[in-house]
């Protein structure tokens, strides 16, 4: 499962390519959500947005995970 991280301009086309190729995502972005370890249920890969700080809570939780971490541009 792929988390999106942060849900501006550059993930929404993120999103676009992901429903294109029927891979399954969820998205999280701090506008709606609350940060909790659920989110992070089922998660192989989160793409963050360019404006996501790498010390965002969810990002550090992701790494003591091992869950890898891309941004979209990659």
């Amino acid at each position: 499962m792929i988390l999106l991280l942060g849900y501006g301009i550059s993930n929404k086309s993120v999103e676009k390519i992901l429903i294109k190729k029927k891979i399954q995502y969820k998205i999280f972005d701090d506008v709606i959500h609350d940060i909790c370890e659920d989110i992070l249920k089922d998660v192989d890969l989160i793409i963050r947005s360019p404006g996501i700080s790498i010390s965002h809570p969810l990002l550090m939780l992701g790494y003591e995970k091992k869950i890898h971490i891309i941004s979209e541009i990659e």
